[in-house]
C-alpha cells in the first residue's frame, strides 16, 4: 500500500461528499469504493467496534492508545487488502479516524492527514439541525443516550486526557448545547 489518507475535521464538513468525489460514486455507509486500486470509504468502519473511549481514556499519544490505534487501522487495511490485493491507497473520510487515530500514523510508511475547515457557525448549525431532527424522532431517554454516546465516542470532551482547552466539570454542566458545540469546534481546531 502506498498511502493511508484520512480527514481531520469536526464533522458536518462535507466528508460524505468528499467520498463521492474521490470514490466516483453515490455515497453509501458501510461500503468500500474501489477506484483504480484506490479504496475510498466514509463510514465502513464498524463504529461500535472502534475503541475511541479507550483511546480517549489513555490520551491520544499514550503508548497504549497508539497500540489500539495501530491495531484498529491495520485490521481495516488488512481486511481491504484481502478483498483487493493490489491496493494503492486507502482513503477514509470519516472524521473520527483522522482525529482519534492520527498519533499512530507515523508508524506507517506513507500517510496524509487532510484538514477540512468549515465555518464554525455552519458546523454548529448543521449539528443542531441534525440533533433536533433526531430528538423529534426519539423518546427523551433514547435521545439523551444518543447525546451521551456522541460525546463519548465521536466528539472531544473536556474530560479527555488529551484535551487542550480545559473546562471544569462544573462549568461544562452549565453549558448549553451551543456552548458545548462551540467548545468542541475550538478544541478540534486546537488539536
Amino acid at each position: 500500500m502506498n498511502d493511508f489518507i484520512c480527514l481531520f475535521t469536526p464533522g458536518r464538513s462535507g466528508t460524505a461528499w468528499i467520498t463521492q468525489v474521490f470514490g466516483k460514486c453515490n455515497w453509501e455507509k458501510r461500503k468500500l469504493y474501489v477506484n483504480d486500486n484506490n479504496i475510498v470509504t466514509h463510514e465502513s468502519w464498524e463504529t461500535h467496534k472502534i475503541p475511541i473511549p479507550e483511546i480517549k481514556q489513555y490520551g491520544l499519544n499514550d503508548n497504549r492508545s497508539i497500540k489500539l490505534q495501530l491495531e484498529c487501522i491495520e485490521f481495516y487495511i488488512n481486511k481491504a487488502i484481502n478483498e483487493n490485493s493490489n491496493l494503492n491507497n486507502y482513503f477514509v473520510t470519516a472524521h473520527k479516524i483522522g482525529r482519534f487515530f492520527g498519533y499512530c500514523l507515523p508508524y506507517f510508511k506513507n500517510y496524509k492527514i487532510i484538514y477540512v475547515d468549515r465555518s464554525k457557525d455552519n458546523v454548529i448549525s448543521s449539528f443542531v439541525k441534525r440533533f433536533n431532527n433526531r430528538e423529534i424522532k426519539q423518546t427523551p431517554k433514547r435521545y439523551q443516550e444518543f447525546i451521551d454516546s456522541v460525546w463519548k465516542k465521536v466528539f472531544y470532551h473536556p474530560s479527555d486526557k488529551s484535551t487542550i482547552i480545559h473546562v471544569s466539570e462544573n462549568k461544562w454542566k452549565k453549558y448549553n448545547d451551543i456552548q458545548k458545540l462551540n467548545w468542541y469546534c475550538d478544541e478540534t481546531k486546537e488539536q
